[in-house]
């Protein structure tokens, strides 16, 4: 899971690290690119399980957290910016795969990835 250290608005998501990302052409051979290269511009939080992920993911991602983040941002010339840390100050329960409710948030940031995969799709289709 990751998210970025700096913008107005927070932003997370899921990667799996294990896909191949990319292949890339050398010298007329392809190579496959795997792995997951995280730089100083953001944060990620590695955990053993994928409804974890997405639970973080989805809690931080949630309107709620993004509009109480924004009373901890310093201030820029365009506004609210540099998330960095701020947003692990907010008490967030520890994920519990037992947990019914949490279950229910990967689920649901699931189905929003899924959305904003299919969303382009349909609106070329529009006539």
């Amino acid at each position: 899971m990751i998210y970025p250290t700096s913008g107005t608005y927070i932003a997370s998501c899921v990667v799996d690290k294990e896909r191949v990302l990319n292949v890339v052409r050398v010298n007329g051979f392809g190579i496959g690119v795997s792995g997951l290269v995280i730089d100083h511009k953001c944060y990620y939080y590695e955990t053993d399980t994928e409804n974890e992920a997405y639970y973080l993911s989805c809690l931080l991602n949630s309107p709620l957290i993004d509009e109480d983040l924004k009373d901890m941002q310093a201030r820029g010339l365009f506004g609210p910016r540099h998330i960095h840390k701020k947003v692990l100050e907010f008490p967030f329960p520890k994920f519990s795969p037992r947990n019914e409710i949490h279950g229910l948030e990967d689920e649901l940031q699931r189905i929003s990835e899924l959305t904003a995969e299919v969303l382009p799709e349909l609106e070329g289709q529009r006539g």
